[in-house]
């Protein structure tokens, strides 16, 4: 069900003026799905950025299934635990328009994998001992394959402070459409307004929009939130229909990037 204790480490390499680099991380654990691991590198010299990313992240959804059986004298409690395994590969690219301004690109492959894990305890409630713990692995849904694609505006004015933005505003809107044995599209917006009506007073706005468009002969919300991030919501096309995803799956638990010299995004 995963270790207890994990151990993140990660290399950089890179030229004198941080126009290439390349970074990898590796994250290991006590137990095999603790493993994680992943290569990133860039191309700064031009305005045209490019790179590339790879990795494979594995995730669980602790207590998916949960059961308990009371008898007169035994307690059976079983627990399900939902593991997938993300692997991916992209090709990514940026064009900084000005200092300000930039677009950003990204193409790429992504596979996961389903499994469930199960535990299975019995107690003696008249000794209040543990009288067996079996677990159990068993294969989960089909293999989802995925092409990715992801098209990005970015829009950055913001004045950095001492320890955060104190004027300007910052804009990123980005969609994100996935083809494959899932059929989605996520939509996100992300617009901050900084202004300082008085000194050293500053006042932050912040309006924020993620969205899910799914497809009618996808399969239901919960795979496409297992196959990629859980952002939900969206906008609507006369073939497909938005729902509103209720499933919690978390976003793979390796997110690294490599720093750039543009501006951040929001």
């Amino acid at each position: 069900m995963g270790g207890a204790l994990r151990a993140n480490f990660g290399i950089s390499f890179g030229d004198m003026l941080g126009d290439r680099q390349l970074q990898t991380m590796l994250r290991v654990g006590t137990n095999k799905d603790d493993l994680a691991a992943q290569v990133a590198y860039v191309n700064q010299k031009r305005r045209l950025n490019w790179g590339f990313v790879g990795g494979f992240v594995p995730a669980r959804f602790i207590g998916a299934r949960r059961s308990i059986d009371r008898g007169d004298t035994l307690v059976t409690q079983e627990s399900a635990n939902l593991r997938y395994t993300h692997e991916f590969a992209s090709l990514t690219a940026r064009y900084n328009v000005s200092r300000a301004t930039r677009f950003e690109f990204r193409g790429g492959a992504r596979r996961t994998g389903y499994g469930w894990q199960t535990v299975t305890r019995v107690t003696d409630t008249t000794s209040r001992k543990l009288v067996s713990n079996v677990s159990q692995e068993l294969p989960g849904a089909p293999v989802v394959y995925l092409a990715e694609m992801e098209a990005a505006y970015v829009r950055d004015t913001a004045v950095l402070g001492p320890t955060s933005p104190i004027l300007g505003h910052r804009i990123r809107l980005d969609v994100e459409p996935a083809l494959g044995g899932l059929m989605f599209a996520d939509v996100r917006l992300d617009a901050r307004r900084y202004f300082m009506p008085v000194r050293p007073v500053t006042f932050a706005m912040r309006l924020e929009h993620t969205g899910r468009c799914m497809a009618r002969r996808s399969r239901r919300p919960l795979d496409a939130a297992l196959a990629r991030s859980p952002d939900v919501g969206a906008r609507v096309r006369p073939q497909h229909v938005c729902r509103r995803a209720v499933w919690p799956a978390p976003r793979p638990a390796a997110p690294w990037s490599i720093n750039s010299r543009a501006i951040a995004s929001p």
